[in-house]
């Protein structure tokens, strides 16, 4: 699905290092930046800190 989503997105690349770029900026966005339907359409970092919060510490 990450695949489909971001092929369906990206703009035609002409080398290797500009279409790395490309994959860098968009697996940023899509953990950092896109709501998510499976978790109640938050942000995932903002889901990881609610359940590191829940941890013991050490």
């Amino acid at each position: 699905m990450l695949q489909d989503e971001y092929w369906a997105k990206q703009e035609k690349t002409l080398t290797k290092q500009e279409l790395t770029i490309e994959i860098d900026k968009f697996i940023y966005y899509y953990n950092y930046q896109r709501r998510h339907g499976s978790l109640d359409y938050k942000l995932p970092l903002g889901k990881l800190k609610k359940t590191a919060d829940l941890l013991p510490e050490l």
